[in-house]
Formats: structure tokens, sequence, C-alpha cells
């Protein structure tokens, strides 16, 4: 049985209970949701209650500029700039480029040319992962998303890419949530992609979910309400 001790937790209400206790130190999770379903909610609240109990986190924007994310997280009571200002809360910004907002770096966000630019995000990861070495044993990076990359990259470049990143985050002792959309991949990719994780969420319109590791398989319900989600 694990030690509740060496878990970190996902932190999201009743979740924890339900997967018994949290993940691993160096655990890689595979968030498969449903277009419809707003997965970045999920990882802002995974990065925000790391925050509340100092554990680090690294959010890699995809898919909205961080600035647009930290609004929606305000919505829920998430204020994510406090993380900023005790730099223990980064930024990779994939997204603003591409749009073409244009806008500078900052101390917490790190601007890259977009989803191509793979060897600059992989810097910017290993930047933060340096950074958060100094503060805490662990630390929560989300990866939004996958799904975005591979409109841009092939599938086997994704594949190298991603044994690079998960591997930086196991060496480190971090908690990966890499985020992807169901429908848009043929059954090939999402098998490989699933072969390099440690864990499986997978969420449907309802947002119910099941939780697949090695240790347990677990089946829930979510609700999203005024201060987040938590397990129904």
């Amino acid at each position: 049985m694990p030690n509740d001790n060496m878990l970190v937790p996902v932190g999201i209400a009743g979740f924890d209970d339900v997967i018994g206790g949290g993940v691993f130190p160096g655990s890689c999770i595979l968030l498969i949701t449903p277009p419809l379903i707003e997965a970045r909610l999920f990882g802002l609240e995974f990065i925000y209650r790391g925050l509340e109990k100092n554990i680090p986190g690294l959010f890699i924007a995809m898919d909205e500029s961080p600035e647009t994310l930290k609004l929606k997280a305000l919505r829920y009571g998430w204020v994510l700039t406090s993380g900023e200002s005790k730099n223990l809360l980064k930024w990779v910004d994939g997204y603003s480029s591409k749009a073409n907002i244009k806008v500078n770096d900052t101390n917490a966000i790190k601007r890259v040319s977009g989803p191509l630019a793979l060897s600059d995000i992989s810097i910017a990861i290993s930047g933060a992962q340096a950074l958060f070495g100094t503060k805490s044993s662990t630390y929560k990076l989300v990866f939004d998303s996958l799904s975005t990359l591979s409109f841009y990259s092939s599938p086997e470049t994704i594949y190298r890419f991603l044994q690079v990143i998960t591997a930086k985050v196991k060496t480190s002792n971090g908690v990966g949530l890499f985020v992807i959309t169901e429908g848009m991949h043929s059954p090939d990719f999402i098998m490989t992609i699933r072969h390099m994780m440690d864990t499986i969420i997978q969420f449907d319109d309802n947002l119910n979910f099941n939780f697949q590791s090695e240790l347990t398989r677990q089946t829930g319900r979510l609700l999203l309400g005024r201060n987040g989600f938590e397990v129904k």
C-alpha cells in the first residue's frame, strides 16, 4: 500500500479520497476528455490547489493565453497571481504568438513562437524545473494540450518530444497532467501516448470519470460548482 506521506494530492474536492490519497511524485497523467468538456479548468484547479500547499506549478498553454486562463480561474476564486508573486507559478505561452497577440515575456510567463517551437518549450520546462527544485520536493505541470501539438507536428515528432518531457517530469519528482481530446486522434496515436503515462483519467460528457493507475481503478462523477470541481 502507498505511504500517504509520499503522495501528491490532486487537490480536487473528494477526488483524492476516491483514488487513495493522491499520486506518486514522478507520475505522468493522461487526461482524456470529450471536445465540449473544458479540461483546462481541471488543469487550472490542479495547479491552484497545489499552490495552496506551496507546491509549485507550471502550465504549458497551447490553446489560450495565460492572461485569459488567469481570468477564467478568477471566476472560481482561484487567484493564480498570488502564486506568481511567490515565484511558485510559471507559464509557457505557446498560444499568443500564433494568435498574433503582441505580448512580452514576464517574470512568470515565457513566450514561445507556437506549437512548433518544441525545443523552446522543452528549454522553458527545464528552467522552471530547476527553479522549483530549489523550493519544493515536487511540483505540478499541466500540458494543455497534446491535441493542439498534433495539428502542427507528426505523430513521431510528438512521441519523441513527449518521451523527453515525461522523462523530465519523472526524474525531477514532478506530477504531470497531459490533456488530450477524445475523438480527434487515431487509436494508434492514443495507445502510444497512453503507453508513456503512469495514470489515465478519462471524462465523459457528464463528467463521469474513470481513473486508472498501477495501484487502483476507480470511477466517480465530478460536479463543477462556484468554487471548482468536486466529486459527487
